[in-house]
C-alpha cells in the first residue's frame, strides 16, 4: 500500500471519544491571519459550515481514506430536474449528512432547485439549501451549497 496504513476502527473510536467541546477543525487562512500561520482552528458553527463546504466540494470516491464521503450528484446536472431527480439528490444529501454529520447536526429540511447561473463562472448548477439545527447550541441555520 503506497499510501500508508489504513487506521483501524479502534483508532477511530478513540477520536470519537475525545470531548466534543475540545474538538477543533482546521481551515486554510487566505489573506491576513492574526498569527501569520497557514492554518487556523475553528469550532462550532464555522467548523460545521467548513465541513459542509467540503462535502459539497467533494465527489463520492474522491477522498482516499474516506471513499464514501462526497456527493455523487454531478450526473444530474444536465438532466431534467423532475421529481425523481430531486428525490434522488435529496436522498444522497440526507445519507451523507446522516453518515458523517449526525453527531453535530440534525437535518430539518432539504430544498433542491436548478439555476442557469451558478457561482462558478455563471455555469448551470444544482442548488441545495439545507435547514439544519446544530445540536450543541440548538441554533437553526440555512446552508446553501452548489453542485
Amino acid at each position: 500500500n503506497i499510501y500508508g496504513t489504513i487506521p483501524v476502527r479502534s483508532a477511530a473510536a478513540r477520536v470519537l471519544q475525545f470531548p466534543k467541546d475540545k474538538r477543533l477543525g482546521l481551515s486554510l487562512t487566505f489573506g491576513q491571519s492574526n498569527d501569520s500561520s497557514l492554518f487556523s482552528s475553528n469550532s462550532g458553527r464555522k467548523q460545521i459550515e467548513n465541513g459542509l463546504d467540503q462535502l459539497f466540494g467533494t465527489t463520492n470516491g474522491e477522498r482516499l481514506m474516506l471513499p464514501d464521503f462526497g456527493l455523487d450528484v454531478a450526473q444530474y446536472l444536465f438532466s431534467p430536474l423532475d421529481e425523481e431527480t430531486v428525490y434522488a439528490i435529496k436522498l444522497n444529501v440526507k445519507y451523507q449528512l446522516d453518515t458523517f454529520f449526525s453527531d453535530v447536526l440534525e437535518t430539518l429540511n432539504i430544498t433542491v432547485y436548478q439555476t442557469d447561473k451558478g457561482k462558478y463562472k455563471g455555469m448551470p448548477a444544482i442548488v441545495v439549501v439545507l435547514k439544519i439545527k446544530i445540536l450543541e447550541t440548538q441554533e437553526t441555520i440555512d446552508f446553501t451549497g452548489e453542485l
